[in-house]
């Protein structure tokens, strides 16, 4: 089995040191959003943020939380990559996929990864909930953590099991 943890925090309480050459997953959400986040994506995190500054500014204003996985090394790209996928599946299984993005992660990287440990992964999300804002600024605390499951089935369907209702 694979699992991994990742924290979130409110974007708007990261700072440039904390974020600065960082890899991570995040979850946007749109001024007005109640149900549906804009963007859950992964990568180098001010990169990322600097391309959705052009491309999304019609979103704005925009809130949300980021994970801070660490320095920008194989690892820790693999993870992102690997999170954001499962996160897409949580989202996808919830009616929560965001409205911003256009694929569904990198999948032949979950479906690897799953092979390699027993069709198994467990992503233990910790901090803020990523699908669930608050008003219009912060994410709802998680207390404890959530773990969004995902397995792969007999005919290499990808399935999901995670703590959020449908919406």
């Amino acid at each position: 089995m694979y699992a991994d943890t990742v924290r979130f925090v409110n974007i708007s309480e990261a700072t440039l040191a904390d974020v600065y050459g960082q890899i991570g997953v995040y979850v946007l959400w749109h001024g007005r959003s109640k149900s549906r986040p804009v963007r859950i994506g992964q990568g180098q995190i001010l990169q990322r943020f600097a391309k959705h500054a052009r491309s999304d500014a019609h979103y704005y204003p925009m809130y949300g939380v980021v994970g801070i996985l660490g320095a920008e090394t194989q690892k820790n790209i693999l993870r992102a990559k690997l999170i954001e996928c499962v996160l897409l599946c949580a989202a996808d299984a919830t009616d929560r996929f965001p409205t911003g993005n256009s694929n569904r992660g990198e999948i032949s990287c979950l479906r690897r990864i799953l092979r390699r440990n027993n069709n198994l992964a467990k992503i233990h999300v910790k901090g803020r909930d990523p699908f669930f804002i608050i008003g219009s600024m912060s994410n709802r605390p998680i207390y404890g953590s959530k773990t969004i499951e995902v397995w792969l089935a007999d005919d290499d369907e990808i399935c999901t099991y995670n703590p959020w209702r449908k919406r």
